[in-house]
């Protein structure tokens, strides 16, 4: 992203030649033209502007990602949208906030009410419904996309385990004593617990391989 590079000028393209200093992660990204003033948006925010020469002229080719003076964009772009008209603020803001509400709604819905206790994906629902309620309302504000968007990302990182994965002797952490109850029930010598999964490699067997996922688990060097 360069704004107000090194010729004075807003636009977009490669961010290594003193523009906005350095490359950068976006979620949401636009750019409006008017009167040989161009504005930058980056997640629904004015961040510069400045002038620029005329955009397109008719029959003119578009180009993404690519400059006369960068090595070629090296990512993903989706979601583009050309528009003849000059975009203003609400509209841009409204477009960024609407693909990231409908991105974590999607996340969201994806969670399997089973595994979570009812209080948290209780407070997940409730998100979800504001979520999906703005989603077709008219005449939403920022402060209510961004209020409605915080409130389900924190209810996603809330949700509690009604049981958490590997934790066979329900002490809330999984750990060394998890790993030997574990090796105990694939040896035979105890019967595994009722409701819990233990076959962590759904090969639909207990065995060996899945004492030395669960060993890893403990040491910190995976996630279930």
């Amino acid at each position: 992203l360069i704004a107000n590079g090194g010729s004075n000028q807003a636009g977009i393209g490669g961010g290594d030649d003193g523009g906005a200093g350095g490359k950068i992660t976006i979620n949401g990204g636009a750019v409006t033209a008017n009167g040989g003033v161009a504005t930058i948006y980056v997640n629904g925010q004015a961040i510069a502007n400045g002038p620029v020469q005329q955009v397109l002229s008719e029959g003119a080719e578009v180009y993404l990602g690519v400059n006369f003076w960068d090595a070629a964009f090296d990512g993903a772009i989706d979601e583009l949208y050309i528009s003849q008209q000059v975009e203003d603020y609400s509209t841009i803001a409204a477009q960024y906030w609407t693909g990231m509400l409908q991105m974590t709604a999607d996340e969201a819905a994806a969670y399997d009410e089973s595994l979570y206790t009812e209080a948290s994906y209780q407070t997940l629902t409730e998100a979800l419904d504001t979520v999906n309620g703005l989603l077709t309302a008219q005449d939403v504000t920022v402060s209510q996309y961004r209020s409605a968007w915080t409130a389900l990302e924190e209810a996603i990182s809330g949700l509690v385990y009604e049981n958490i994965p590997g934790d066979l002797n329900d002490d809330n952490v999984v750990d060394v004593l998890d790993v030997m109850t574990l090796a105990q029930i694939v040896t035979g010598k105890i019967d595994p617990p009722e409701g819990i999964t233990i076959d962590f490699n759904t090969d639909e067997q207990v065995n060996v391989l899945d004492v030395m996922i669960l060993a890893q688990v403990a040491n910190g060097s995976l996630t279930l």
